[in-house]
C-alpha cells in the first residue's frame, strides 16, 4: 500500500474500487495477480449484493459512434504486435483456445479451435468465408491453406490488419484471402443472439459452452503476461501495463465463477428440409 489515500478504496472495498486503487499505482500487488483478484473478490463479497460485478457492464446495451468505436478500439488493439506476441500462442490467436484435455500447450489448442470451428461448419475447397473479428489471420489462413475456402477476414486495427496481410502474402495466400477493417464489439447474452438469429430467419443447430476453455486459455495468457512482465513494461506504459494485467487475470476469474461465458452457435437457414441435418454432432470431431 504505497500511499495512506490507498485505505479509502480499502473501506469500500469494491471490485470495480480495488481495480482502480491498483491501475492508479495506490495498490500494489506481491505475488501472482490472480491471487490479488481472489482476495479482492472476497473483500467485496458484501458489496456485490448490492451492486454488480465489474464484468456486468459489458454486458448491457451499448451505444455506439464512430467517434466512440474508434477510440476504444485504438485503446485495446491498437498497441504494438510485439506487445500481444509477449502473452498469445505464436500463431496470434486473441480467441478462446479448445482443450480436448486441459493439459495440451495454448499453440496446440489454438490450432484445435480453429480446425473444430471449421470443420463443425463444414468448410469446403471453394466455399466463401467470411471471418468477423479476424485478428491476424490465423482462422483464415487455416481456411484457404487446409480446406480451401475464399475468405475474407474483418480486422479491428490498422497493426493487425498491416501484419495479418503481411503473414497471408508470406504464405503465398493472396489469392484466397482479403483484409479489411471494422470496430468495437459488446457481449450479449445468449439467449439475446439466439433470438435475433431466429427473427433473422436462421435455424439454430448447434451450441457449445466454452466457458471452461476460456478460462484456461486467459488462465494460460496470464502466465505468459507475467513471465514476460519485463519486456511488457518496455513495450507499455505503466498505466496500459496494470490495466491490461488486471484486465486478463480478471477474465480468468470471470470465466471461472460464470460471471461472463462464450458459445460457439451453428446456425443455417430455416425452413430447409430436415434430411438434410445431421443425426448427431459426431462429424465434428474426427478421428483421423
Amino acid at each position: 500500500m504505497p500511499r495512506p489515500s490507498a485505505l479509502a478504496y480499502l473501506l469500500n472495498p469494491s471490485l470495480a474500487n480495488l481495480g482502480r486503487a491498483y491501475v492508479e499505482g495506490k495498490l500494489e500487488v506481491e505475488g501472482h495477480l490472480r491471487a490479488m483478484i481472489d482476495v479482492a473478490n472476497t473483500l467485496a463479497h458484501r458489496a456485490l449484493h448490492t451492486q454488480q460485478p465489474w464484468t456486468n457492464r459489458w454486458l448491457r446495451p451499448l451505444s455506439h459512434t464512430r467517434h466512440e468505436d474508434a477510440a476504444a478500439i485504438a485503446y485495446h488493439y491498437d498497441v504494438s504486435n510485439a506487445f500481444y506476441a509477449a502473452f498469445l500462442d505464436p500463431g496470434m490467436v486473441y480467441s478462446c483456445a479448445y482443450f480436448d484435455t486441459g493439459e495440451q500447450d495454448l499453440a496446440a489448442a489454438q490450432l484445435k479451435k480453429i480446425d473444430h470451428i471449421l470443420t463443425k461448419i463444414r468448410v469446403r475447397p471453394g466455399d466463401g468465408l467470411l471471418d468477423i473479428g479476424c485478428g491476424w489471420g490465423s482462422l483464415v489462413m487455416r481456411a484457404a491453406e487446409k480446406f480451401g475456402a475464399q475468405c475474407t477476414g474483418i480486422t479491428l486495427s490498422k497493426n493487425q490488419y498491416e501484419l495479418a496481410t503481411e503473414r497471408i502474402r508470406a504464405a503465398g495466400l493472396s489469392d484466397k484471402i482479403s483484409i479489411q477493417l471494422f470496430p468495437q464489439g459488446e457481449l450479449p447474452h445468449i439467449g439475446t443472439v439466439l433470438k435475433t438469429m431466429q427473427e433473422g430467419g436462421l435455424e439454430t443447430l448447434d451450441v457449445e459452452n466454452l466457458r471452461r476453455h476460456y478460462a484456461r486459455t486467459c488462465s494460460l495468457w496470464v502466465e505468459n503476461f507475467e513471465r514476460n512482465a519485463t519486456r511488457i513494461r518496455s513495450l507499455v506504459d505503466e498505466r496500459r501495463y496494470r490495466i491490461w494485467r488486471i484486465y486478463l487475470a480478471g477474465c480468468v476469474h470471470a470465466f471461472q465463477h460464470d460471471w461472463i461465458s462464450v458459445y460457439q452457435v451453428v446456425c443455417g437457414l430455416s425452413g430447409r428440409n430436415a434430411n438434410g441435418l445431421e443425426w448427431s454432432r459426431r462429424y465434428m470431431y474426427p478421428t483421423a
